[in-house]
């Protein structure tokens, strides 16, 4: 709606300057009506307020931007005539009706001619001028709808953040820990005690860390998961077995922050945790040409009949599915299925990036 009272309000100015014009160049030579003037000048302006919404849509749809512009270039070219043909016509017209003495000694199509050789190109402008806005306000809404975009990405880093700082922060988790480091004070092993606060402390601290960036390289996310491990290990004892394999190539990928992690804590609390004598995790990274993929799978309890990961309201997840979503529009996949063994095997499958620095 705004736009439609843009166009009006544009042509209608304009309308109204041409006719002050030519009511102030008639004056000299007598005293000619100004409704008729308004009714000739104007009414070729109120022609483009109802032409451009289609050439804006054309515009639109064969842009004369990009890779393609040669190929819609003739689309433009077979639309202008079209155009500006019966605008011209309607010009004529209305200038008979105005009773213009030129026009009607003249008569239609002589003057008619007369215009498509010396205002035609006026309308070319028009269409031209037409066309570049459509084209400058489509290019404001792609850099609105890419700042929107970064700021999604934004929040839900933030929101992962928060996450997973809330499941640290769990009562459960919490309490479990502190639980372990009680007893390992009693059992006066200091060692374990220590280790297991400053995993704690580390983990915390990487978690605030990555609150301001979208992807860290996979090594550095490995770092924050071994801390966990760390912690869980403590609680676990030879009840948790947890094997890493990562690639020499694929420790420097870029991987979206804090997408690892979740993971191994659905498979420690969903998988392992429930069995009394506990089982194994494997957390394999891959690079396969140019993809990466990330596996974690364990052989526990495995999912529910009817789970599915569309329908799932695990905050975790959901989380996950809906940033790889934003950070690689149909680029990427996540699935979460049983594996052979019983347990739950997940795997994230996105393009295969690097630092700038690196990759020099």
């Amino acid at each position: 709606m705004q736009r439609v009272v843009v166009i009006v309000v544009v042509f209608t100015c304009i309308g109204l300057f041409e006719t002050t014009q030519a009511y102030l160049m008639r004056a000299r030579y007598g005293s000619p009506a100004y409704w008729q003037i308004l009714f000739w000048q104007l009414g070729p302006w109120v022609y483009w307020m109802f032409v451009t919404p289609l050439v804006l849509a054309v515009g639109a749809r064969f842009p004369l931007q990009g890779r393609g512009w040669l190929t819609n270039a003739p689309v433009h070219v077979a639309l202008m005539p079209a155009i500006i043909l019966p605008r011209l016509m309607l010009s004529t017209w209305l200038g008979l009706l105005a009773e213009n003495q030129y026009y009607q000694r003249t008569g239609f199509w002589p003057v008619f001619v007369e215009l498509l050789q010396f205002s035609a190109h006026q309308d070319v402008i028009t269409y031209a001028a037409v066309l570049a806005v459509g084209h400058a306000l489509s290019y404001r809404d792609q850099l609105k709808a890419k700042a929107l975009e970064a700021a999604q990405l934004q929040a839900s880093l933030v929101e992962a953040s928060l996450n997973t700082l809330k499941m640290q922060l769990h009562p459960h988790f919490l309490f479990n820990t502190l639980h372990t480091i009680g007893v390992h004070i009693r059992r006066k092993d200091q060692d374990a005690s220590i280790q297991m606060l400053t995993d704690l402390a580390d983990m915390l601290r990487m978690t605030l860390d990555h609150t301001d960036k979208q992807k860290v390289p996979l090594d550095s996310e490995m770092a924050f998961v071994h801390r966990y491990i760390s912690i869980e290990r403590m609680r676990f004892s030879d009840r948790l077995v947890v094997k890493t394999e990562v690639s020499r190539s694929a420790k420097a990928a870029l991987t979206p922050v804090l997408v690892v992690q979740p993971l191994v804590e659905n498979a420690v609390r969903h998988g392992i945790a429930p069995r009394a004598r506990g089982g194994k995790i494997e957390i394999r990274a891959q690079r396969r040409a140019d993809r990466l993929a990330l596996i974690v799978e364990d052989d526990g309890v495995g999912l529910p009949s009817d789970w599915s990961l569309m329908t799932t309201t695990g905050v975790g997840l959901a989380n996950i599915r809906d940033r790889l979503q934003r950070l690689y529009p149909r680029d990427c996949t996540f699935t979460v299925g049983k594996n052979e063994s019983g347990g739950t095997t997940v795997r994230i499958d996105i393009p295969f990036e690097v630092e700038e620095a690196d990759s020099r």
